[in-house]
């Protein structure tokens, strides 16, 4: 064997076994029941909630129900995520505090669209938002204050099924 052919061998060598030391400890993601409490970023969450909150009020408003679903189900997939991370802080159980608070309120609303009940859309709105101001009040964040939506947002027509600006 060539001195060259024996060098490229052991630099190969090499790296393999750097490779495998190298993977043999590396840690994976943390699982949903491993997350420490400082990498949950409840803030970011609830943002998302909100945000998507304020973008179902605005189709209820509109009576736009198809539109209404689909941020519903947002909400749900966002609801889930929080209720799912069983969230501490201090004594305050937030996740389970969440959960008792919204879901009642929450599953109401979601009935009112899937069964197109316009006469109670926006009242089962309102209690939504009430039961949030409440869940804030109840984990010391009586400061948050969130309301329903009572101007137009930038970025999207919440009264049609079909853009204009569509071919």
């Amino acid at each position: 064997m060539s001195r060259l052919s024996v060098v490229k061998q052991t630099l190969l060598t090499a790296l393999l076994i750097i490779s495998v030391a190298y993977s043999c400890t590396e840690t994976s993601a943390p699982t949903p029941q491993e997350q420490k409490p400082e990498d949950v970023h409840l803030g970011e969450m609830m943002g998302q909630l909100h945000y998507y909150t304020v973008k179902l009020g605005l189709a209820v408003q509109h009576r736009n129900e198809p539109l209404a679903m689909f941020y519903m189900n947002e909400v749900n997939e966002t609801f889930e995520d929080i209720k799912s991370k069983e969230i501490v802080q201090g004594t305050l159980r937030i996740s389970e505090m969440f959960n008792e608070l919204l879901s009642s309120s929450k599953d109401s609303l979601e009935m009112a669209i899937a069964k197109r009940d316009t006469a109670n859309l926006e009242r089962r709105y309102h209690a939504l938002i009430t039961s949030c101001n409440n869940c804030h009040r109840e984990t010391n964040h009586a400061f948050i204050v969130i309301e329903e939506p009572h101007v137009e947002y930038n970025g999207q027509n919440f009264g049609v099924l079909m853009s204009p600006y569509s071919e």
